[in-house]
């Protein structure tokens, strides 16, 4: 604002005056160069530039910063100070600013995640009054495994996933060639064999069998008898075909022995053809041999006949006699 070469011992009385009050203006406001226009100044005048945020001397031709570290008399410690003189608690955690501390935030109530889809409502807020559980149903999400999903999804796929007729590169299923281009057949990959049997030496009955270790089955596997009878007990109730229950005779027979009990007529049939003996459980036994029939009792042979009709006997013989 004023021009600090005036007034001079040449100017007017106004003059003189206006040159002075501007003069004081611009001390009043500390020559700063936001607030007023100082002309002229003389040198090693100060200022203060409240733009920069320093103080600023006049060297007779520029203004330049004031480079000095001006030093201010504060009370106490606090210039130099590297701790509180009374350490203070921060969420219940000691602090004087000797060291650093590190501490949890001071809720009461924890907020908990979980993957269950069973979190608080959409628009559940959080402060630690209460506590709450967030989980995909929360913000509106589904599950990993879709739960919640719903409507259209346009999910780009790279490659050919959505329209693959066949497999880039064909894999192997127990040996045989598949790429997905035609159906194939495949037999069980079964490391061990489960084999069949007829002598009754089979694994027992409720055996399973999955490949991981060898089983043998027979008739005794699966509760039956054997094709002789083996195993076989109760009554059974078989149809006979042909004439077996009702049979007068026996063709064939090597040997019939008199049984304790026979159904239909076994027991009073008239004739055996062919036999090859016939014994019964008092040692008596009729052999034929040759053109000889022969009798024998326990074990010897005492009477014969022959096929002209000659009787041979051991003991005496009699004729006309009652037997």
């Amino acid at each position: 604002m004023a021009d600090w070469s005036q007034p001079t011992l040449t100017s007017t009385y106004t003059n003189f005056l206006d040159g002075l009050t501007t003069r004081d203006v611009d001390l009043a406001v500390g020559l700063d160069p936001a607030i007023t226009t100082v002309t002229n100044p003389p040198t090693n005048a100060i200022r203060w530039n409240s733009a920069n945020g320093y103080w600023e001397k006049y060297s007779g031709t520029a203004w330049a910063a004031l480079a000095t570290t001006y030093a201010i008399s504060v009370a106490g410690n606090a210039a130099t100070a590297t701790k509180l003189a009374a350490a203070q608690t921060i969420n219940g955690v000691n602090f004087d600013g000797s060291t650093a501390i590190t501490i949890t935030a001071n809720t009461p109530n924890s907020l908990t995640f979980n993957s269950a889809g069973t979190g608080g409502a959409s628009g559940t807020t959080f402060n630690g009054s209460v506590a709450q559980t967030i989980s995909y149903n929360t913000i509106g999400a589904p599950s990993a495994t879709g739960a919640n999903a719903s409507g259209t999804w346009g999910i780009s796929i790279s490659g050919n996933a959505a329209t693959a007729t066949v497999l880039a590169t064909a894999r192997a299923i127990n040996g045989v060639s598949f790429d997905g281009s035609a159906a194939i057949t495949i037999t069980a990959n079964t490391p061990n064999a489960v084999t069949f049997n007829n002598a009754g030496t089979g694994a027992a009955s409720g055996t399973t069998f999955n490949g991981s270790a060898a089983q043998t089955i027979s008739y005794n596997t699966i509760g039956a008898p054997s094709t002789t009878g083996t195993n076989a007990s109760g009554t059974w109730g078989i149809s006979i075909s042909g004439n077996a229950a009702t049979a007068t005779s026996a063709t064939n027979a090597t040997n019939a022995t008199t049984a304790a009990a026979c159904s239909g007529n076994a027991a009073t049939a008239t004739s055996a053809t062919t036999a090859g003996s016939i014994a019964n459980a008092g040692g008596w036994n009729v052999t034929p041999n040759g053109t000889k029939l022969y009798l024998n009792y326990n074990g010897t042979n005492i009477g014969s006949i022959d096929s002209s009709g000659n009787f041979i006997a051991k003991g005496n013989v009699t004729a006309y006699g009652t037997p």
